[in-house]
């Protein structure tokens, strides 16, 4: 059999030979029906459905489960005469610089508008990325032909069509675009099969997207001449300008060009019966001539040939009638079975396609795959040894054996790429389609965004764009649960640092991360370093005098608090009630709190006791009032507010505000007025102490404890990113620590993010000035993405108030534009009302045995992202850090095991690490922030010198490590100054 193949091709290798034909002749392509649909030349219709993969991860049981219904879906449209299914995947590392370029241009766009230097930052990522991921695409073209329809009604629709061009009397010129020999009949089912296979293939979690005509036609000249098409180019179609051709020629000649002249200037050509030259590539054609023994997945094809690290694509071409090859060569058999056991093999699994075609609704069809290598047409060697592998790779794919001679290696080559024509590949043979269905490429992990600041990738090195608050979300809340050392911190700057940069921003974003420690100071100092104080800032929080917080501040001329500013302080005041922050307040005293809030606005507004403006509180205020010439006396500290918007001093103004406010011991008063005392005098806790008492004593206590909260608010917060380091303050040891650290937690918020949440309804009680200087503001920052970062969050020890504060701001940042992230240690902090709003969920670690289960239940991760947890996310590694990411988007839940994988210069933006803080701190203090990350990530290429380090003082035991850091540091010094010296 094999001699008679080899012997017929070498036929068709001389015809071909001598027969000038045009390499437009292989290609198919015509026109455009629609923006999704294309033109063969002989009328058929040909879509593309890019798959994006599966938006779960799958196992044994879901592979084989999807293959059922994958099969289940196509088994009628291969059941069709004129139907016609081509898959190719394509893998090329050549591609992934231009994919990455792609993927960052919108963060350097949004750069280079916020005026941020970050060129060595994006230089970084580019090469990190470009070693660690390769570029991947896989495609399902459908052709529908007039074959569809039966013999009667193809003869009625051809003479239909005839009569009507003959009616118009139309010719176009034989290099045009025909586009008016498509059958009506024919569209509609074609229309109707591409509908039914896109819903279906939604319904089984597969994530596919119909591709528009100008970016598959770029891709298709992108396949057949990689280095000489432009990012730009586009195909012209019916309805694009026309270029209008010489007078007195014939008008049809100015249409649209065909598309085989468009996709072609390459010049090609065959070298020999294995192999051709198309452009500047030397191509490999490799057909399956013997299918595996043993039916193996599509990944087992991919893991063998990454390892090779070689460009590749594979196509296989499905279509119905496979019974008839087997019946060919079955026949042909029957006269050979005296010279070759195998010829009997073929009779036998003839009859067995022949049972199954008959004694099942399972088509057999007609499979023929094919696999092409390529490498310059001038490097032989490289040519040489990719071919070698990929007959390798092949062939240890189950036991498939394969053939490289052909008739027309150029024929082959063209028909693996994308969309240019149906024709099948030498080699095809009659089979079950859920055993073809098995060997394809539909199994990869899905995509949920296009485009992203934040770029993941999959542990085998596929990218994976991720981008918070995009419309792809109906909301934007992040839940993080990582043990310590799982590398939760350097997640959370990664995904800080990329809501600075994400897509289309006209201005820098308002974050406020609540920190412990100081991980976030990196991304702060960067910022700082490109944008100056006014762009990003840290703070190291204490509850002392300078950085005290009034919790009551309201926004600019609000004599009340706003509706989101009032629930607050009830959860507030709740805290500092409690004795045990895990329990609960008496019944009724919630209500109480609310009408105490009421009446202490009440009692310091303008129409009762407004604070008094006293002469030396504030020196700035004062030489202000005194410059302007505003006659003080006698005037309230509101007063003096509204002179200063009036003259448009407004951060004057803010700042004079804050002596008008009430205070925590004005709560003593108010909670004291006779609208109170009323309703709660008379009832009595257990220890015989009223609500009013009980009230009074435990404010006391707080004021007594903590006299910072008893202060006007000292601390200016003027930058768009902030950072607030909590760690002075939370011990956590004892239950009063925990209720310190819920305080500490509320009150930066509170003084961050609280004008976040201001309505348009809370500007009804303000002047019409006012109203009108928030109408603006808001607007504004409407338009501007917000966020919220709660890192640590297992420090407030399931809270109940904190637990309802943060809930209500899931609740409404939807509304507002804000996006909320939740870091914590521990499993209990995620309760279940949070899981239903969270739409991005990052597991960096599973816990112990004994939590494992745990975890997976509470996430409702299947048993194979259970498994995967379990032996595949262990923190991070030198290969970056694995996490199982579960994202609700407006498409469904993608589950996936993912990567994040940062370069050397993220790393040392990033660390955390003693030492390693210490070098970059010093460093920066003499040549500054980002000379020194460039320094020390391409001295140290790990993003560590801790290594370094220890080394060192074990070699030089009489030097500590400080001192061999500042050698170090020196030497960066001299290094740096010497480079700038030498341009």
């Amino acid at each position: 059999m094999n001699f008679l193949y080899n012997t017929v091709e070498g036929m068709f290798s001389w015809l071909n030979s001598i027969s000038n034909k045009s390499i437009y002749n292989y290609c198919e392509l015509e026109s455009a029906d629609d923006e999704h649909t294309l033109i063969t030349k002989d009328g058929s219709l040909v879509s593309v459905l890019e798959i994006n993969g599966v938006k779960h991860m799958v196992g044994n049981d879901e592979y084989h489960h999807l293959c059922d219904e994958i099969t289940a879906t196509l088994t009628p449209l291969l059941k069709k005469q004129g139907v016609k299914i081509k898959c190719f995947f394509r893998y090329d590392a050549q591609s992934t610089a231009q994919e990455i370029d792609e993927l960052l241009l919108p963060s350097q766009k949004s750069a280079k508008r916020l005026n941020l230097k970050l060129e060595d930052y994006f230089d970084a990522k580019r090469q990190t990325l470009g070693q660690a991921c390769v570029f991947e695409k896989c495609y399902l073209c459908i052709w529908s032909s007039s074959d569809l329809l039966t013999a009667p009604a193809q003869k009625q629709a051809y003479r239909n069509k005839l009569e009507q061009l003959k009616s118009h009397n139309i010719k176009i010129s034989s290099k045009a675009q025909h586009f008016l020999h498509v059958i009506n009949e024919v569209r509609l089912q074609h229309t109707a099969l591409v509908t039914v296979l896109m819903e279906s293939f939604f319904a089984m979690g597969l994530s596919v997207k119909l591709m528009e005509v100008d970016p598959l036609l770029k891709a298709v000249k992108q396949q057949i001449s990689p280095d000489t098409t432009d990012k730009g180019w586009q195909a012209h179609l019916p309805g694009d300008k026309l270029q209008l051709g010489c007078e007195g020629s014939d008008w049809t000649s100015w249409l649209w060009p065909s598309l085989s002249y468009q996709l072609f200037a390459e010049e090609s050509n065959n070298v020999n019966m294995s192999e051709c030259i198309v452009g500047n590539y030397r191509y490999a054609p490799i057909t399956i001539s013997l299918f595996p023994k043993h039916i193996q997945a599509f990944y087992a094809l991919f893991q063998t040939l990454k390892e090779y690290q070689l460009p590749w694509q594979i196509s296989f071409s499905l279509a119905p009638n496979g019974i008839k090859i087997s019946q060919i060569k079955s026949l042909l058999a029957q006269f050979l079975t005296f010279s070759s056991h195998e010829n009997k093999l073929i009779c036998h699994a003839h009859d067995l396609l022949k049972h199954i075609q008959s004694n099942t609704d399972m088509p057999v069809i007609r499979l023929s795959v094919n696999l092409i290598t390529w490498a310059d047409k001038s490097d032989l060697m490289t040519f040489q040894k990719r071919k070698a592998a990929l007959h390798k790779a092949i062939q240890n794919w189950g036991g498939a054996q394969t053939t490289e001679n052909f008739g027309d290696p150029f024929d082959v080559v063209q028909s693996s790429f994308l969309a240019l024509n149906r024709r099948g590949f030498p080699c095809a043979v009659g089979a079950p389609l859920n055993d073809a269905v098995k060997l394809m490429p539909f199994f990869r992990p899905a995509l949920s965004w296009d485009y992203g600041a934040t770029l993941f990738r999959t542990p085998d090195g596929k990218l994976w764009p991720y981008q918070s608050g995009s419309s792809k979300q109906v909301s934007w809340i992040e839940l993080i649960y990582a043990r310590s050392g799982s590398g939760k911190s350097v997640l959370l700057n990664s995904l800080n640092l990329s809501a600075c940069l994400c897509n289309g921003l006209e201005a820098l974003p308002y974050i406020s991360i609540l920190d412990i420690g100081s991980s976030s100071k990196g991304v702060i100092d960067l910022l700082k370093a490109v944008g100056g104080s006014s762009v990003a800032e840290h703070y190291q929080f204490t509850f002392s005098h300078t950085d005290a917080i009034n919790p009551f501040d309201t926004h600019l001329g609000a004599r009340y608090p706003g509706h989101a500013h009032k629930a607050f302080l009830v959860n507030f005041l709740t805290v500092l009630l409690l004795e045990n922050i895990q329990e609960s307040l008496p019944d009724g005293m919630e209500a109480m709190l609310s009408l105490v809030i009421d009446e202490v606005y009440k009692l310091t507004s303008d129409d009762q006791q407004p604070k008094r403006y006293q002469l030396g509180v504030n020196q700035e205020i004062d030489s202000k009032l005194q410059e302007l010439h505003v006659d003080t006396q006698g005037r309230s500290w509101w007063q003096i507010t509204d002179v200063l918007f009036q003259k448009n001093e407004i951060r004057l103004a803010q700042k004079t505000q804050r002596y008008a406010m009430p205070l925590l011991s004005d709560l003593i008063n108010a909670v004291n007025q006779t609208s109170v005392i009323d309703l709660y005098k008379g009832l009595n806790l257990a220890s015989s102490e009223d609500y009013i008492q009980y009230f009074c004593r435990n404010i006391t206590t707080v004021i007594k404890n903590l006299p910072s909260l008893n202060l006007v608010t000292r601390i200016d917060v003027d930058a768009r990113v902030v950072a607030f380091d909590l760690a002075s303050v939370m011990s956590a040891v004892s239950a009063n620590d925990a209720r310190i650290s819920v305080i500490a937690y509320m009150l930066v918020r509170h003084l961050t993010a609280g004008y976040f949440f201001v309505k348009v309804q809370d500007l009804e009680q303000l002047s019409v000035s006012y109203q009108g200087y928030h109408k603006e503001k808001l607007q504004e920052l409407y338009n501007i993405p917000k966020r919220i970062v709660f890192d640590e969050f297992h420090r407030t020890r399931g809270c109940a108030p904190i637990l309802r504060q943060v809930l209500t701001d899931m609740r409404e940042g939807r509304k507002h534009n804000v996006q909320i992230a939740l870091a914590s240690q521990s499993l209990s902090d995620f309760s279940h009302t949070m899981l239903e709003f969270a739409t991005s969920i990052f597991i960096l670690s599973g816990g112990n045995q004994s939590t494992l289960e745990t975890t997976r239940s509470h996430f409702g991760l299947n048993q194979t992202e259970a498994s995967a947890l379990k032996y595949a996310v262990h923190g991070p590694t030198s290969e970056g850090m694995n996490f199982i990411g579960q994202f609700h988007t407006v498409n469904g839940i993608n589950t996936q095991l993912l990567n994040l994988c940062l370069s050397a210069y993220e790393l040392w933006l990033f660390t955390t690490t003693a030492e390693d803080c210490y070098l970059k701190e010093k460093l920066s203090e003499h040549i500054g922030v980002m000379p020194s990350l460039l320094l020390l990530a391409q001295s140290f290429s790990t993003g560590s010198a801790k290594a370094y380090l220890e080394t060192q003082s074990n070699l030089q035991v009489d030097r500590s490590v400080k001192e061999i850091a500042n050698e170090l540091i020196e030497n960066f010094i001299e290094q740096y100054y010497r480079s700038v010296k030498h341009g």
